[in-house]
């Protein structure tokens, strides 16, 4: 050994040290520089080892967390039934309700037949997850689920493409002609899928829509958009006051003067803030016009 450190070389390392016997020997800093790659080897499979076993320690955890939740909500929702007029039926409901509530499906785990489809989809229609209708066996209660779930998750900007997520053709006629409905009443006639007719009828509902005006809607000339123009625009608030026509015909007012006494208030102001009369100025017969009371500060109707 000795005659090996007299061999040493202080040029091949960075730091050396002095034994006992006053010869210079590698350090062990440069004896761990010397086997840095293993050791880098070692460090990065414990590494390895310690993440796998703590995702593992994770998943095993998250599972049985989510088993005792669902079980103590159930167990306590059971419990609050004891009070209930009828205990069983009440029981019998812990599951459905708890999984309309969460939105989770394990709820219904317990339940079989009818009873776990109905389950399933009211989880479904609180999730809005597709994937859960998918897992219902009656086959038209599936489908209503997966379709429920289209029309509550569809944008406002849907394409025509999209309506083929409904289960029937039926469905999906219906879809395709609301869309065209929709884009012809907002100009987009571009698409060849929309007829002359179609974009024309769709201008005039658009026309009766903003101007609040129901009569324009009967010069629609397909009916379905006739209907569905009146069922839009509805009585009508010409004036835009608001106050729609059948109640400015209650009140005596005009649907074409959001001011009809011209006392300086809107027919909505003196019906539905003050109380005043909307077709007497001076509703308590004071000398002073309602808006001016209402301005000043005073009671217009004493």
């Amino acid at each position: 050994m000795k005659n090996e450190q007299k061999q040493f070389d202080e040029k091949q390392v960075d730091w050396y040290e002095i034994d006992q016997e006053g010869e210079k020997t590698i350090s062990l800093r440069d004896r761990l520089l010397m086997h840095r790659v293993l050791i880098r080897r070692v460090i990065g499979a414990i590494i390895v080892i310690g993440l796998v076993v703590w995702l593992l320690m994770f998943v095993i955890s998250s599972f049985f967390s989510s088993s005792n939740d669902i079980e103590q909500s159930t167990r306590l929702y059971i419990e609050s039934c004891q009070s209930a007029d009828d205990v069983e039926k009440c029981i019998a409901s812990a599951a459905p309700r708890l999984a309309q509530q969460t939105g989770d499906t394990a709820y219904c785990d317990e339940l079989e037949g009818d009873d776990y489809d109905s389950c399933a989809a009211l989880s479904a229609l609180t999730s809005l997850d597709a994937d859960d209708c998918k897992k219902i066996e009656d086959q038209e209660t599936r489908d209503s689920c997966g379709d429920a779930i289209v029309t509550q998750t569809m944008s406002d900007d849907y394409t025509y493409s999209d309506c083929e997520e409904y289960s029937s053709s039926e469905k999906v006629d219906n879809c395709h002609a609301l869309w065209a409905q929709n884009a012809s009443i907002n100009g987009n006639c571009d698409n060849e899928i929309i007829s002359d007719a179609q974009c024309k009828y769709g201008a005039i509902m658009a026309e009766a829509i903003e101007a609040q005006d129901p009569t324009k809607c009967y010069l629609v000339g397909i009916r379905e958009y006739k209907y569905t123009c009146l069922e839009m625009v509805g009585p009508g608030d010409k004036d835009f006051d608001g106050l729609d026509a059948d109640e400015e015909r209650y009140q005596g007012t005009s649907d074409e003067d959001s001011d009809s006494d011209d006392d300086g208030l809107s027919d909505y102001e003196e019906v539905r803030l003050h109380g005043t009369d909307p077709t007497n100025p001076d509703s308590d017969g004071d000398g002073y016009d309602d808006g001016t009371e209402v301005i000043g500060g005073y009671d217009p109707l004493g």
